[in-house]
């Protein structure tokens, strides 16, 4: 295209002559198909035409507008006033509250927790529950019902330390330094255990790599790379045939589990713009969840590993947080620290319920199965609180307060049976750490 009619006359003529650059086939009239006899050679003609497309003999039916220069641009967009006073508009800086910098400096992450601070528990066979802390101190716990001594008893189930023992997960054996990314502002460790609490698969190092370390004697099995950077979060499914991983840069890695407990990268994803700060998998509805600081939350298949749609925060602000849910209605729900609400949206996008929480920072929610099979959300504050809400309109089922005010740092769902005679029912209790 040229900016005026006289040039593009001109070049027109040398244009026409030149010599053609695309597929001869793809020209409008080059070919006539009735000229063809051979139906082979016309078969293979007609796919060829298809493979390459059509050039459009015309693209425009009307001239194409001219490029407009600099003086035309300031005499169409600048009005002068001779009677206008010029103003010097300063830049403020702006100023923190003290209260905002006290917040923000009190903050709690990983490397202020006490070192005997539980920072994982998941449960175990033969009424056992599997802990570690911060330290390194692995313990398996037995538990067992309480005899109920009265009605205002909190405790259903009294725990007890099986066995102990201590594995170093952020300092690796034969690596010369301390490789945990302390760049990273984040409060639970990138861990799972595997094969019974065997291995430990944990992230959170600088290099980007995921090891596998045996917990009975402290040993690295083995290392991992594929991410671009920190890895921030790691999950596996229930079944434990492969768990997701997400890192500092966004991206996002499914992992097949051998049956020889090795690693195989079935997926990489790169669909975020920050880091990633939850992962969450949905067995019921297939599908797993990542959301990022970028304000996103995205929704895979898990079986096909096909993306299926993006929730966006309504202020774009950090998700900290996200669940899938699938019943009653198939949905996510996800909370973000600078604003403080939880928000249920079912999978089409429609917003159902918000609510405003008290407390800044919620530790990993889970979901789980009420009486009447229907999804309840479950999740620990910094207060101490344990609280319970129905889904997807988030309304309150209960609370329960710890003493101390501790924060609660993980939560997960066992299945224990009432010691009363009269009711040998089983139900589904939340134990938190």
């Amino acid at each position: 295209f040229f900016n005026d009619t006289a040039t593009t006359e001109i070049y027109t003529e040398q244009i026409v002559g030149s010599v053609r650059c695309v597929q001869e086939t793809a020209y409008e009239d080059s070919i006539d198909f009735d000229k063809i006899t051979e139906e082979d050679e016309k078969i293979a003609t007609e796919s060829q035409v298809i493979h390459f497309g059509q050039t459009p003999s015309q693209i425009l039916l009307k001239p194409h507008p001219s490029k407009s220069c600099l003086e035309e641009d300031f005499k169409q967009r600048l009005a002068n006033d001779n009677n206008r006073q010029l103003q010097i508009i300063r830049r403020q800086t702006k100023k923190h509250s003290r209260t905002s910098l006290e917040e923000a400096d009190s903050k709690l992450n990983f490397f202020r927790l006490s070192s005997k601070a539980l920072i994982h528990i998941e449960n175990l066979a033969e009424q056992q529950i599997l802990g570690i802390t911060k330290d390194g101190n692995l313990r398996v716990y037995k538990y067992q019902a309480t005899q109920m001594k009265s009605s205002n008893q909190k405790e259903p189930l009294e725990c007890s330390i099986k066995k102990e023992s201590f594995v170093t997960y952020t300092q690796i054996k034969d690596e010369p330094l301390e490789i945990v990314d302390r760049s990273f502002d984040f409060l639970m460790p990138a861990i799972v255990f595997l094969n019974q609490g065997k291995i430990l698969v944990c992230g959170n190092y600088w290099n980007g790599q995921i090891y596998l370390i045996h917990t009975e004697t402290s040993k690295k099995m083995d290392q991992y790379s594929g991410h671009l950077g920190t890895v921030t979060c790691i999950i596996k499914d229930s079944r434990e045939q492969s768990i997701i991983s997400g890192s500092k840069y966004g991206d996002v890695i499914i992992w097949s589990i051998s049956p020889s407990l090795q690693l195989q990268k079935r997926i990489f994803y790169l669909d975020h713009d920050g880091p990633v700060l939850s992962l969450n998998f949905n067995r019921e509805a297939r599908i797993f969840c990542s959301s990022s600081t970028d304000g996103k939350i995205n929704i895979y298949h898990s079986v096909t590993g096909n993306f299926m749609r993006s929730f966006y925060h309504p202020k774009r602000h950090s998700i900290n947080q996200a669940v899938i849910t699938s019943s009653p209605v198939v949905g996510v729900v996800f909370y973000s620290e600078e604003d403080q609400v939880i928000y249920s949206y079912s999978i089409n996008g429609f917003l159902i319920e918000q609510i405003q929480e008290k407390s800044r920072i919620i530790g990993q929610p889970i979901v789980i199965k009420n009486q009447y099979h229907l999804d309840t959300l479950i999740y620990g504050t910094e207060n101490g609180q344990v609280i319970i809400r129905d889904l997807p309109l988030l309304n309150v089922v209960n609370i329960s307060q710890i003493d101390y005010q501790p924060m609660v740092l993980s939560i997960f769902c066992l299945l224990y049976t009432s010691p009363s005679p009269r009711d040998r029912q089983k139900s589904r209790m939340p134990s938190s750490a």
